[in-house]
């Protein structure tokens, strides 16, 4: 499949995360108790999501990850003693749609935007972030819907 790369600037996003080290393996299990404790955390203090939920990769060595999943939230929302309040950066962004199931077929759509930024004489500013635009509950595996984004050091 053939993956078009688009550069874009987006503005900081206010966030409610909780950061865990994990494992590849270990990522499904870890997304869905990081979604229920941020998500109880919103109905505990009346706040509501204010957009889709994601998952930032900080690190990936071959042992483990650095991974911080969540939601965008109003500026004020400061979270608790599990959910802290963070962002997702501003800047510019290299992205792309990835359609499919959750898993190592995401390696290709990756690999387009790494390609993508040496062509372009792009680094990244930080780890990647992926955006689940489809829910899981609702939605057969084959149309899943992911928007990988890319933090780029400015031009």
């Amino acid at each position: 499949m053939t993956y078009q790369v688009n550069e874009e600037y987006r503005e900081r996003v206010p966030t409610a995360t909780v950061r865990v080290r994990t494992t590849m393996e270990r990522i499904p299990d870890d997304l869905g108790r990081i979604y229920q404790q941020v998500f109880s955390c919103l109905n505990e203090s009346g706040a509501a999501p204010g957009g889709a939920p994601f998952a930032r990769y900080h690190e990936m060595t071959e042992t483990d990850i650095d991974m911080e999943a969540g939601v965008p939230v109003s500026p004020d929302v400061t979270g608790n003693e599990d959910v802290s309040a963070s962002e997702l950066p501003g800047g510019p962004v290299a992205v792309v749609w990835y359609e499919g199931p959750y898993g190592e077929e995401m390696g290709a759509a990756y690999a387009a935007i790494e390609q993508w930024m040496s062509e372009h004489q792009r680094t990244p500013a930080g780890g990647p972030w992926e955006v689940y635009w489809t829910d899981p509950d609702e939605t057969s595996p084959e149309d899943y819907r992911t928007e990988i984004i890319w933090p780029l050091r400015e031009a």
